[in-house]
């Protein structure tokens, strides 16, 4: 007797493509901690690796999910489940990145370890 083996497509991992130096790169969010504003590009920290991507900060938020992701700087775009501890002034990730959080996104902290 065969058995057929049917390829049950695994859900794919969410992911965002973004251009570094001359080639588009694809990103896992979830390895994602921190996406730092640098002038007209965007620093992406995975742990303590960093990656310069041609965009602006501004651009790159509108094309992150919102439950995954918050701005807390108008520098500092985290993601939630990378982030360790806060207080009123700023937030430490998984990666020992200190994060300064901005006056105008302190609201945005609640509930964010919960």
């Amino acid at each position: 007797m065969r058995r057929r083996i049917t390829s049950a497509k695994l859900p794919a991992e969410p992911y965002i493509v973004l251009k570094v130096d001359r080639e588009k790169r694809k990103f896992l969010l979830n390895d994602i901690s921190l996406f730092e504003a640098y002038g007209n590009y965007v620093k992406v920290w995975q742990g303590e690796q960093m990656t310069l991507v041609s965009s602006t900060l501004k651009q790159l938020v509108q094309q992150l999910p919102a439950q995954q992701f918050v701005q807390v700087h108008k520098s500092y775009v985290v993601n939630k489940q990378k982030v360790l501890a806060v207080d009123n002034e700023q937030l430490r990730l998984d990666g020992k990145q200190q994060i300064k959080v901005g006056k105008l996104y302190k609201h945005c902290l609640t509930g964010l370890l919960s």
